[in-house]
């Protein structure tokens, strides 16, 4: 996992981003909260303890994403990726799609 160092400090910025936009979106008094800190505290963190932490995981290859996003292997993707073709290749028309007992 050889990557440059454009490729690491551009996903430690993706991170950063994604980490920012949620912390915006849930507030951070509700995260102050819930970690048992000041709000101060949290805030402070926006001032790079977050930037030092996207990079960290980064650098681990590992990627911040919401919650709802399910992650696929690529080679599963590629093999239903080919199976879809393969049978919208056989199709010649959206009549074919027509279940027998919905004619």
């Amino acid at each position: 996992m050889a990557e440059s160092s454009a490729a690491i400090d551009a996903l430690a910025r993706k991170i950063e981003r994604e980490v920012l936009r949620r912390l915006a979106s849930v507030g951070q008094a509700r995260i102050a909260e819930q970690l048992g800190v000041n709000e101060s505290t949290v805030s402070r963190w926006k001032d790079g303890d977050i930037a030092r932490w996207a990079r960290f995981l980064a650098l681990l290859g590992l990627k911040a994403t919401p919650q709802e996003y399910r992650c696929y292997d690529e080679q599963t993707l590629a093999a239903m990726f080919t199976f879809a073709k393969q049978r919208m290749d056989q199709l010649q028309g959206v009549d074919q799609l027509v279940f027998e007992d919905d004619e």
